[in-house]
């Protein structure tokens, strides 16, 4: 049992001690527990990573992007959930630098021609491959079908997103707006390859390095 589920099953016992709580309640409070730490787990690996690589804010919008993404989209998990912030929080900070080190430095048309090549690289990817489940959460034909569509209506809401920001960039080529563009759409292009299979393979060799070099004795 992690630390995360260590914590939610105490804090739910206590509940459940002086509230008077019965064990179906005491089991949601632990849930809900559970996902609150998780989510703040991954928020601070975000934090840490963004700020030791000068790349904060591209770092905190390539991983609110993929995150957002992965909800609908699914996607293989890390065998804990720490490992799978890691894995997150390193691979936003690595885009991150890559965006605010190179990217944003390139020809406005690159920019567009990358941002339009992510677009239509994860529809493509999501109308074929998302959502992608596990053998931990399994999903249902018909919440596959409700997933799959609300992830092709957040591409399109990412991409208006992105369009709105081009236009306000107009004639003034500011930086926070050529990073947030580049920032989103490697984002949402991420969160798409670790939809197919080469991404998957991908995911689950680095979780295992990062498992060994954890519980090695």
């Amino acid at each position: 049992m992690s630390i995360i589920e260590n914590l939610s099953f105490k804090f739910a016992g206590l509940a459940k001690k002086n509230l008077n709580f019965d064990s179906n309640e005491a089991e949601i409070i632990m849930y809900g527990a559970i996902n609150l730490l998780q989510t703040i787990n991954a928020i601070l690996w975000v934090i840490i990573v963004g700020f030791f690589t000068g790349t904060l804010y591209e770092t905190f919008l390539c991983s609110i992007t993929s995150s957002t993404l992965r909800k609908y989209s699914g996607g293989v998990h890390a065998s804990s959930p720490i490992r799978c912030a890691i894995i997150g929080a390193t691979t936003s900070g690595l885009f991150g630098i890559f965006v605010n080190r190179i990217f944003y430095k390139s020809n406005i048309n690159i920019v567009i021609a990358f941002c339009i090549f992510s677009i239509i690289t994860s529809l493509i990817i999501v109308i074929r491959n998302a959502p992608v489940d596990c053998i931990q959460k399994p999903i249902d034909y018909e919440s596959k079908i409700i997933f799959k569509r609300k992830s092709i209506i957040l591409i399109a809401l990412i991409t208006i997103v992105i369009i709105a920001i081009f236009f306000i960039n107009i004639g003034h080529y500011c930086h926070i707006f050529i990073k947030s563009m580049a920032s989103i759409s490697i984002g949402i292009l991420w969160q798409s390859f670790t939809l197919t299979k080469m991404g998957i393979g991908l995911l689950t060799k680095v979780d295992l390095g990062l498992k060994y070099i954890t519980e090695r004795r």
